[in-house]
């Protein structure tokens, strides 16, 4: 929607692939990878997604690696 800054919640994957398995395709544009921040692993240096899911009474911390071949353009 023109105006609009909120980040769709809308997902973009495979049909029966998790959005958090290994080969799941990470589209930026899409839910999760949208509302992620890219941090690095302090012990070998490999950038990895992560992702805070707020419910109504936890937060659930997510990563994935940030595997380049699984980057999907925008769509």
């Amino acid at each position: 929607m023109p105006g609009d800054d909120e980040p769709t919640l809308e997902e973009s994957r495979l049909t029966g692939v998790d959005a958090w398995s290994p080969l799941a395709p990470i589209s930026l544009a899409h839910h999760p990878a949208n509302r992620c921040e890219v941090w690095a692993c302090r012990a070998c240096g490999k950038p990895f997604l992560r992702y805070t899911e707020y419910g109504g009474y936890y937060e659930d911390r997510r990563i994935r690696e940030l595997d380049p071949r699984r980057i999907q353009g925008q769509s």
